[in-house]
């Protein structure tokens, strides 16, 4: 009886409810995606802060206060240091592991050292994939690099590899 006597006030009512129900859902998911991103935005800065701490060790390697001899130090033997060291302290962040044996594929390669390059390029490739990364991008470019090491060396899958590339 109180509807059918008001019924223009009964739905104004029921259409404020209806979005204030529909403003809290859209409040509350809203508010999970923002801690989403805000959860992937410390983990990538703690990860850029660890690859900083990372470089500074590193080139301390290099510093003969530090290290007697470290100023004699040829480039070979810094990138071989290096991928020790750097790789020991990453065993446990294989994403991370992974985008360090990146760079240093690419260095060895620009050094024309394509057997190592090779090497950690296909750990890297192999390490991205089992840490089921979101990031495809990083995927691609180690296997444009990979391609790139293995077409330098006239290698015959190395087509193959890039063509596989593109098709993702």
């Amino acid at each position: 009886r109180f509807v059918s006597r008001n019924r223009l006030a009964v739905a104004a009512s029921s259409a404020v409810v209806a979005l204030l129900v529909g403003a809290a859902v859209l409040a509350g998911l809203q508010a999970k995606r923002i801690a989403r991103e805000r959860d992937l935005a410390e983990s990538e800065r703690a990860k850029a802060d660890h690859v900083v701490t990372l470089l500074v060790d590193l080139f301390e390697t290099a510093d003969p206060d530090v290290v007697p001899g470290g100023d004699r130090l040829s480039v070979r033997e810094f990138l071989g240091r290096a991928e020790k060291r750097a790789l020991a302290d990453l065993s446990a962040q294989p994403a991370l592991a992974s985008r360090v044996r990146h760079v240093l594929g690419r260095m060895y390669h620009a050094r024309g050292e394509d057997g190592r390059a090779r090497a950690l390029l296909e750990e890297a490739l192999a390490e991205r994939r089992l840490a089921g990364s979101a990031d495809e991008l990083d995927a691609l470019a180690i296997q444009v690099d990979l391609g790139r090491v293995q077409a330098w060396r006239a290698d015959p899958g190395a087509l193959s590899l890039l063509d596989d590339a593109l098709e993702r």
